[in-house]
């Protein structure tokens, strides 16, 4: 059973700590447990109990009305708020919600039961890329196992891979080779996976390299291959300091070539990028980029 702090509730809820404490006091919708020590936390009940609160706020129910109802009856009303079709955030919920109690089967059938209804790509974008957001603030607050983490990102990079393979791409005079990898050190392979999915279903050709690329391998690689575009996403490598430096020596070896990166590295607004060198701030940057 994971442990949470308020301000992972916040994180995850949406709604204020001082919110969260004033609806303790006044309405007892969740109690804190304590440490031995005296300090306040929370447990994955906690979490899903101010889930389905957050959820109801959101779609109009008063809190002094939800306060009075039991779990069964907020399932009920959370029921009908999806039969109306407004599901995706409590979809999300589920999916966080079967993740920290590690019930394997109910998460991989909610993601299927999505993908099959809203089809994989818009699944991706309403769905699982909301989804791991969340998991992210959990990974980075370290309220949540690394197995937890890790199995996910393997059930949802089995979920990218099918999607892929299940393309009938079609090339045309106008489609490019983009060349995609995530350089040395970089694991975090579910987004370039992604990125390797819109890069073939707008039929272009892809060259997937995967995570933790030497940088000579991208020369090797160059040398035999008609690449048209390079494609890459640093998330915790480089180091800060020395991305600046890397994006410049990818710029310097391949400077006929358009190079595209995003990530937490160079998320910041105030980046130099040499002249081939184009941030993507999110997918539909990159989708505007392989529909042009």
């Amino acid at each position: 059973m994971g442990t949470y702090q308020i301000k992972d509730l916040e994180d995850l809820s949406g709604i204020k700590a001082h919110t969260i404490r004033v609806w303790e006091q006044r309405y007892k919708i969740i109690q804190p447990k304590r440490t031995p020590t005296n300090i306040r936390y929370y447990n994955d009940e906690d979490v899903r109990l101010l889930l389905n609160v957050a959820y109801l706020c959101k779609h109009r129910y008063r809190i002094s009305k939800i306060s009075q109802m039991s779990y069964e009856e907020m399932a009920d009303n959370i029921l009908a708020i999806a039969k109306r079709g407004e599901t995706t955030e409590h979809r999300v919920n589920e999916m966080l919600v079967a993740m920290l109690e590690m019930e394997v089967d109910k998460f991989e059938d909610q993601l299927a039961h999505c993908i099959n209804e809203l089809g994989f790509e818009n699944s991706m974008f309403q769905i699982i890329m909301p989804f791991l957001k969340k998991t992210g603030v959990l990974w980075m607050t370290k309220a949540i196992n690394p197995a937890n983490e890790h199995y996910v990102s393997n059930v949802i990079r089995q979920k990218i891979i099918i999607a892929t393979e299940s393309l009938s791409t079609r090339y045309h005079e106008a489609s490019k080779t983009f060349l995609l990898f995530l350089p040395e050190h970089e694991l975090h392979e579910l987004m370039i996976l992604f990125a390797n999915y819109l890069v073939r279903s707008r039929n272009h050709r892809s060259i997937y390299l995967g995570q933790n690329v030497p940088f000579r391998d991208l020369k090797i690689i160059s040398e035999k291959s008609n690449i048209d575009c390079l494609l890459t996403s640093l998330t915790t490598h480089p180091s800060a300091e020395n991305t600046s430096g890397y994006l410049q020596l990818i710029a310097n070896e391949f400077p006929q070539k358009k190079i595209f990166v995003s990530g937490q590295r160079v998320a910041s607004m105030y980046m130099n990028f040499p002249p081939n060198v184009k941030r993507l701030e999110d997918f539909s940057d990159l989708i505007q980029v392989l529909e042009a």
